[in-house]
């Protein structure tokens, strides 16, 4: 029986192990970094909507990223590109 996991105290490196297959893991290491990243994207853009653009941007590629570290995904996009 797998052993349960406290999101809360996890570390980012469990969450987003645990985002394969629990929505929430992600949802918690959003809610950790959310801020700082708007932040520091609001102090170097001052522009509101471009920042919610870049933060969905962020966590995308972080998502997108732990799941191509754990074989869910291709390395490159061109891997899976006819003819090769």
């Amino acid at each position: 029986m797998p052993m349960s996991v406290d999101l809360l105290t996890a570390s980012d490196f469990e969450l987003l192990d645990l985002s394969r297959t629990n929505d929430e893991a992600f949802a918690v290491f959003y809610r950790r970094y959310e801020r700082l990243v708007v932040g520091w994207l609001m102090r170097r853009t001052g522009r509101p909507e471009l920042v919610a653009d870049l933060t969905a941007e962020v966590f995308a590629a972080a998502y997108l990223a732990a799941a191509r570290d754990h074989g869910f995904l291709p390395t490159s996009d061109h891997e899976n590109s006819p003819g090769r």
